[in-house]
């Protein structure tokens, strides 16, 4: 779970937004298309620049119909999904609507700067790539005069092969009729990233591919469009020589070998389907088949699938914060070797995985001593919607910690020692709960989001106390929060820019204190003696910036009953479960 550590740098009142009423409402509106990532429409607007500076140095023009179509198609997509947003809030449809007009405004520009990529006349590397196969073992040829003596093999392998780009429109509907957002949009980051990576590795290493280099005398007798397939040497030739005079999207064929796409995307696509019931495991093995088929079928030698193979792996790698876990307990075990230490993954933005993590705890039927309630994500600058319909900061900072305590009271010991330890802020103080709006779809602001989710925290934290007190359970429930702490929570929960994080950096390095620092009022809470139920911990410096662990302020109307209980009730509705207490 990633730590929070950001924080109001100074006592402050809500202010109020002042923005004339056209910027509110294009923000408004424009929140609704800022999924999956405003830094990729950013790099969207970067490529097509380049692109329309090069045609015009390279003097080759556009054939207007097919772009302008896909345009046309774009914006009506765009504008669907705006309205899905705020006017008619869908979840599912809004993300069918928003993936499908990126994937198309993405993949057009990139397919053509791909392709004008191919005439920078660098050397091809065919031979490179032909010697790496023969030093693996493997013989090309040989391999595809197999399949031409087995056509009803290679019409499959084929065929399997050609359901790459249909299945990309497949992860689409099936995530967003699944309410699987989150991954939706995690799989359209890893498929940009990833091709962008290959278009430049192609860009550099061209290569024209095995038909054209080994010129096989076998090949399988299929009519579909890559078995043998030499038709982008003319293309290429007229890039290489400068010849050509008009780009139409029709021409925008694949003209990449190392690494292939083919093998990146099946990885990608397989990862993305296999939660989805009955239709996952069907799609593992349709892109293993599609894998295997990318060297007969695609044309691609074995080191072009195994470098695709490579780059999805790491694409997969860099998305998971299991290595950061392994490092956070290598570091605990050589300074205390005797420590008994598991990590799990838990993702408190989604229910399922919320749900997923108590069966596992419910069928271990381990107790709990201390339950540190600490993920969260600060001002995310466009508002987002996870897969369960929640605004993201309010899931991540307050609804999954609601509902995982809800899974896990039960296994909490029934002792005075042990705790309950709700991370709250002191953004808490402007913070007010919107209960006409909850979900922020009508007056999202970055700050307003993060301050009533950690406004919730609090009340939560607090609430629960006085309901364990009134059942008479010895639990104590303790709030705390860590000040003005450096922790990654720039890097990792605000979708700010390089410049904005290095700012908040470099105003935390003079206001506030180090990580380490920041978490002992939370252990303060979870482990000492004197810690009280019901009270909120916090630094004792000033404005409670930084400083040792100490009794905090709370705000009134984060004392407010009423409006608790009614937060109580608002959000067992929401996350359908009940936190019997």
């Amino acid at each position: 779970m990633r730590q929070d550590g950001v924080v109001q740098a100074r006592r402050e009142p809500a202010m109020p937004d002042r923005a004339g009423p056209g910027l509110r409402s294009l923000r408004r509106h424009t929140s609704g298309i800022a999924a999956p990532d405003p830094r990729l429409w950013a790099l969207v607007l970067v490529i097509l620049g380049i692109d329309a500076v090069w045609m015009r140095m390279a003097r080759i023009a556009a054939e207007p119909a097919g772009f302008a179509l896909a345009a046309v198609a774009v914006a009506v997509l765009l504008v669907a999904a705006a309205c899905l947003g705020t006017l008619k809030s869908d979840p599912s449809l809004r993300g069918m609507a928003l993936a499908s007009g990126f994937l198309v405004v993405f993949t057009v520009p990139v397919a053509v700067l791909h392709f004008l990529a191919a005439g920078l006349a660098l050397p091809f590397v065919d031979g490179a790539l032909a010697r790496s196969e023969a030093g693996l073992g493997f013989d090309w040829t040989g391999y595809v005069a197999f399949l031409a003596r087995h056509p009803t093999l290679s019409w499959w392998l084929a065929l399997a092969y050609h359901s790459s780009g249909p299945q990309v429109g497949l992860v689409v509907i099936a995530l967003s009729a699944t309410r699987r957002l989150g991954r939706l949009w995690t799989y359209i980051r890893l498929f940009s990233v990833t091709l962008l990576c290959v278009v430049l590795f192609a860009a550099l290493l061209p290569a024209l591919g095995p038909y054209a280099y080994y010129a096989p005398r076998i090949v399988p007798a299929e009519h579909l469009e890559t078995v043998g397939a030499l038709w982008h040497l003319e293309p290429v030739a007229r890039l290489r020589t400068g010849t050509l005079e008009t780009l139409a999207l029709g021409d925008l064929r694949g003209l990449a070998t190392f690494p292939s796409f083919h093998v990146c995307l099946a990885i990608l696509t397989g990862w993305a389907l296999a939660p989805v019931p009955v239709l996952g495991p069907l799609a593992i093995l349709l892109n293993a088949a599609v894998i295997v088929a990318t060297i007969g079928a695609g044309g691609h030698y074995l080191p072009d699938v195994l470098a695709g193979a490579l780059l999805a792996a790491a694409a997969l790698a860099c998305r998971t914060d299991a290595a950061k876990a392994e490092r956070a307990m290598t570091s605990i075990r050589q300074r205390h070797p005797g420590a008994r230490l598991a990590s799990q993954t838990l993702d408190t933005a989604r229910l399922a995985s919320v749900r997923a993590f108590g069966e596992r705890w419910q069928s271990e039927g381990r107790p709990i001593d201390i339950l540190l309630l600490n993920a969260g994500i600060a001002t995310v600058p466009n508002r987002e919607e996870t897969e369960d319909g929640f605004e993201r900061q309010l899931s991540t900072n307050y609804l999954g910690h609601f509902a995982l305590t809800g899974l896990l009271l039960p296994f909490v010991r029934r002792d005075a020692a042990s705790r309950i330890v709700e991370v709250a802020s002191l953004a808490h103080r402007p913070g007010r709960i919107h209960f006409d709006d909850l979900q922020l779809s009508r007056s999202y602001g970055p700050q307003r989001a993060y301050r009533q989710s950690k406004l919730a925290m609090l009340m939560f934290g607090l609430e629960l106390d006085r309901r364990l007190k009134k059942a008479g359970l010895p639990i104590r429930s303790v709030p705390a929060h860590p000040g003005a702490a450096r922790t990654d929570v720039f890097r990792r929960g605000d979708r700010a820019g390089p410049v904005q994080q290095l700012a908040g950096h470099a105003i935390f390095s003079v206001i506030g204190q180090s990580a380490a620092q920041g978490a002992l009022p939370l252990l303060f809470a979870a482990t000492a003696p004197e810690a009280e139920g019901g009270a909120y911990y916090g630094p004792d410096g000033v404005w409670e910036l930084k400083g040792s662990p100490a009794r905090a302020d709370i705000a009134a109307h984060a004392r407010d009953k009423a409006a608790a209980e009614r937060l109580w009730s608002v959000s067992e509705s929401l996350t359908g479960i009940r936190c019997a207490v």
